[in-house]
């Protein structure tokens, strides 16, 4: 039986040629060609656990964890990283790694989880904004090679979310919450807004139902007629203070309230990039020091891309975009049919952390671009 995945496929394949002069045009210095099988611990521990009921598994015959190769960074990193190793190639100025193949990664709108990519890494980029603007280039000019000039492309810089969160005061567990909701690409504008409704509620219990003079008494008497003195080394009134103390945690000062307003206001975001920048100066006039420091960054950077010929009007600024991907540290960029919600046709994004993890002796910064084929195969007609 011969299923549409065939004629994807092909129509996979036939976008290959088309993007074959510019894929030249990158002086492409390797191509890659990742084993199919990969240690699943691997991707777990460098892209996340949400990972793992998405990945394609299987056991070698010693009883080891193998996954079907479910993306290509982390392996193509991986082998780059190996090679230095071996003094087979040499990491010491930036060059383009190409590559081409199937993924396999189960997802909402696919039957089977075999897709096709085709993409390029950036690797030892010392100049953060050219190797950036580079990466976005390409994939504009990929947009018109495909002809998908009427699709979106959609930027966030990560280092704006986390140094927002960073700043706000709350606690610990609080923040892990609001930062692993937003990793997965869960609603986190949701979960604000839970947080302080269910805040105002905890606040108005508390208030009217903790009396810190009565909790104390009342565990005094419990003790006297149990013969007690202690439990755990500590005294009823200790005790009566450490659950007072527990529930008054559980509310957020005002101060606190209106930081996670103002990070609901970042996550809101989805218009042109120049009207961002002063939504971006208000909420960092609101947050201080940190925050704005990374509103300021945010900012040379997309001055650095007008000046190098990167047109903002086609740029578009989604605060609540999410780093699917755990191991990127800055821009991130996706280009989406906007009327149908899982289809990508490009995505890619930076990361300066993951040559460290996977062993290399110093920091190699690097910025990737993925052309998702088989989802532009399924929608080629729509943008012709």
């Amino acid at each position: 039986m011969i299923k549409p995945y065939s004629k994807r496929y092909a129509k996979a394949l036939d976008l290959i040629s088309t993007l074959k002069p510019l894929f030249d045009s990158q002086n492409i210095a390797y191509w890659a060609e990742p084993e199919v099988l990969q240690a699943a611990d691997l991707f777990i521990a460098l892209s996340g656990e949400d990972i793992r009921k998405r990945m394609v598994l299987t056991e070698s015959i010693n009883g080891q964890q193998l996954a079907l190769r479910p993306e290509f960074t982390v392996p193509i990193c991986h082998d780059l990283v190996q090679a230095a190793q071996q003094k087979n190639i040499h990491l010491n100025e930036m060059q383009a790694v190409g590559y081409h193949g199937e993924a396999w990664r189960l997802r909402e709108d696919r039957e089977f989880g075999a897709f096709q990519q085709a993409g390029i890494e950036w690797v030892v980029t010392t100049d953060e904004h050219q190797s950036d603007a580079i990466a976005l280039e390409f994939a504009l000019d990929a947009c018109e090679a495909l002809n998908l000039q009427g699709q979106q492309l959609v930027i966030n810089d990560i280092r704006l979310f986390q140094e927002l969160l960073e700043s706000l005061s709350l606690s610990p567990s609080l923040k892990n919450q609001i930062e692993a909701t937003y990793s997965a690409g869960r609603d986190l504008r949701s979960l604000i807004q839970n947080i302080i409704e269910n805040n105002q509620k905890n606040e108005k219990a508390i208030t009217s139902a903790i009396d810190p003079e009565a909790a104390q008494t009342m565990l005094h008497e419990v003790f006297s007629t149990l013969g007690l003195e202690n439990v755990g080394g500590r005294s009823g009134h200790e005790i009566a203070n450490r659950f007072v103390q527990k529930m008054n945690n559980q509310v957020i000062d005002e101060k606190a309230i209106e930081e996670l307003q103002q990070l609901d206001a970042l996550l809101a975001l989805h218009i042109p990039c120049k009207d961002a920048l002063e939504v971006l100066d208000f909420i960092a006039s609101k947050i201080g020091n940190s925050f704005a420091k990374a509103v300021e960054a945010f900012k040379e950077k997309l001055s650095y891309f007008e000046q190098n010929n990167i047109d903002l009007d086609k740029l578009i600024f989604n605060g609540e975009m999410p780093a699917k991907q755990a191991y990127y540290t800055g821009l991130i960029f996706a280009v989406r049919n906007q009327s149908i919600p899982h289809a990508v046709y490009i995505s890619g994004g930076r990361y300066d952390a993951l040559f460290e993890k996977l062993g290399a002796d110093r920091t190699i910064s690097a910025v990737g671009c993925s052309i998702w084929l088989d989802d532009i195969a399924d929608n080629i007609g729509e943008n012709k």
